[in-house]
């Protein structure tokens, strides 16, 4: 495992990802910027940046243009990891996924936000998503928009389930055990 540090102080592993998928290689996506310059109307506007496809990564893609992402920072800039899904069963067994604050997006798409590419019973996009909510400190799990259902504790979830420590989620073929570090007794606003 080659760990590497992104322009944008993400922690990722290089032998994985040739860009940080945190950020999708600095190419600025889901980002905003002034519409206008700050003599002409529209001041205080924003746009999507449009992406252009780094041809060294091939990250980015002409799906992605227009949309947007929420971006939690803390005071420090940075977007700290609230938790894990780890792999106990699949082609990428033993593999860990970092989850980060608010809605992560899961799917077998690099761009996803966990992306489960070795796993063709996984929906390209949004499969489905687990979110940790900083304000009341809980983790949920849904079905996402993907065909296949996915399930907590072996149970099919057709509608939003909030999670507890090392429930076990199938997406696909695909088992994980989820891992929370936020909560209750840790979060990463607390001032100590």
């Amino acid at each position: 495992m080659k760990m590497c540090l992104c322009p944008n102080n993400h922690y990722y592993d290089q032998s994985v990802h040739s860009f940080c998928p945190h950020c999708a290689g600095g190419l600025n996506v889901g980002k905003t910027m002034p519409a206008a310059e700050p003599n002409q109307a529209g001041l205080g506007k924003t746009m999507p940046v449009d992406i252009v496809a780094d041809k060294q990564t091939g990250a980015g893609s002409s799906s992605d243009v227009g949309q947007t992402k929420a971006v939690v920072q803390y005071e420090s800039g940075l977007d700290p990891v609230v938790g894990w899904l780890v792999c106990v069963e699949g082609n990428n067994k033993g593999r860990d996924y970092r989850i980060h604050a608010e809605n992560n997006f899961i799917g077998r798409d690099p761009g996803m936000d966990i992306a489960i590419s070795d796993d063709e019973a996984v929906s390209r996009q949004t499969h489905a998503i687990i979110s940790y909510d900083i304000r009341d400190r809980v983790y949920y799990f849904a079905q996402g928009t993907g065909r296949g259902i996915v399930r907590v504790n072996g149970r099919a979830t057709l509608s939003t389930t909030q999670l507890e420590a090392y429930d076990r989620i199938e997406i696909g073929n695909t088992k994980f055990v989820f891992v929370p570090l936020c909560g209750e007794d840790f979060d990463w606003l607390t001032k100590e």
